[in-house]
């Protein structure tokens, strides 16, 4: 394959992983106190996920337990904590839990053959930072994500879970830049 085609295959490839839809920043609980500093993970070494709250649509789905590991993938992916894990346990440590808002799959051949939001995908969902030793909230990230909306194969291959990894991602790069005090 000449490096022209390497090309080409790496900007679709960038089209097809990415969705329409954002997954915000981390945005600190409380900024009367803050002023909109970003919230500063660096006293933590240790991320606890816990299994998100399903809505009716991804109860049946597992939608909760399935971002939950994802987001664990993601986190332990940066090495920026020494111990990611869905397991309780005491001590110090974030723990990241939420509630899965809306969960569409959608009909992925609606997507590719017609688009302007026929069979669309949705994800989103509500991310909230807490300490495991006070239960003190932390932050939170909104992810709100949908397919494609013109169609083609790039909505077409648009599901969930590839909003899922899309939104794990974009939260284990936040973690890690609140981690190293990194602002936006």
């Amino acid at each position: 394959m000449n490096s022209f085609h390497r090309i080409i295959s790496l900007f679709a490839l960038t089209f097809v992983l990415s969705a329409c839809g954002t997954t915000s920043g981390l945005k600190p609980t409380d900024t009367a106190k803050t002023g909109n500093t970003p919230a500063s993970l660096a006293a933590y070494d240790k991320v606890i996920v816990l299994n998100f709250e399903d809505n009716a649509e991804s109860k049946s789905m597992k939608g909760g337990e399935e971002f939950s590991k994802r987001i664990v993938s993601s986190v332990a992916a940066t090495k920026a904590f020494s111990s990611v894990t869905q397991a309780k346990q005491p001590g110090k440590a974030v723990v990241i839990s939420g509630k899965i808002r809306e969960y569409k799959e959608g009909n992925a051949v609606l997507r590719t053959v017609i688009g302007f939001g026929a069979g669309s995908s949705y994800f989103d969902a509500d991310v909230n930072f807490a300490d495991n030793e006070t239960g003190a909230a932390i932050g939170s990230i909104t992810v709100d994500k949908n397919s494609w909306v013109l169609g083609g194969f790039v909505a077409g291959v648009q599901d969930v879970k590839s909003h899922m990894d899309s939104a794990a991602q974009s939260i284990a790069a936040e973690l890690k830049k609140a981690k190293q005090g990194v602002s936006k």
